[in-house]
């Protein structure tokens, strides 16, 4: 009988020290699987003590600490996608999580650069563009006073050359009055030179 007592605590001790180490690794598998699914929602849920309730608890606040981290993240991305980029991910962290929000931060920042920079750069275009337009106006101005004043002179060449054209003509009748005076002088003094060498 004694030892059928000791066979009997043997399995007892035995089933406790595998329910001890079978339900966190089931309790382990549940929450690695809601996890992986994107529910940080789920945490260790178990009666335990001493080492086993320690790894129950950092298991939990692993959790804590990544549900606070996408909370963070999602709150972010949601201001960034209506185009507020002054939110940053604020947790204070260690290790790979620091580093992880540093880049996310740091992503934004460059981001928030590269659109300030954009937008000086489409206000130093537009300013040129105006500029452009200002001097096309201008030119288009000065281009009509000049088409003006090339007419003016157009039409005072046309007049001056119509005088000319009138002194041309006037000299053309001087020169054919002077040459029919040159001729009747020429006769007359042939006529007189007749008369003289007829008298005598």
């Amino acid at each position: 009988r004694h030892n059928y007592q000791a066979r009997r605590l043997s399995e007892r001790t035995l089933n406790f020290l595998l329910d001890s180490i079978a339900t966190p690794v089931t309790e382990i598998g549940r929450l690695v699987t809601a996890i992986s699914k994107g529910d940080f929602t789920q945490k260790m849920q178990m009666k335990a003590a001493g080492d086993i309730k320690a790894m129950a608890d950092t298991i939990n606040a692993m959790v804590d600490i990544l549900n606070s981290i996408v909370g963070e993240v999602n709150r972010v991305m949601a201001g960034v996608s209506s185009g507020d980029l002054t939110k940053r991910v604020e947790m204070l962290t260690t290790g790979s999580y620091k580093t992880m929000i540093e880049n996310v931060n740091r992503s934004i920042d460059d981001l928030q650069s590269i659109i300030e920079q954009t937008t000086e750069s489409t206000r130093s275009v537009t300013a040129i563009a105006q500029n452009f337009s200002s001097m096309a106006q201008d030119m288009n101005s000065s281009t009509g006073q000049v088409a003006n004043a090339v007419s003016e002179i157009s039409k005072r060449a046309v007049i001056q050359a119509q005088k000319v054209e009138e002194t041309a003509k006037v000299v053309e009748n001087v020169s054919s009055s002077g040459q029919r005076v040159l001729v009747s002088g020429a006769e007359g003094a042939r006529v007189r030179v007749w008369l003289s060498e007829t008298e005598s």
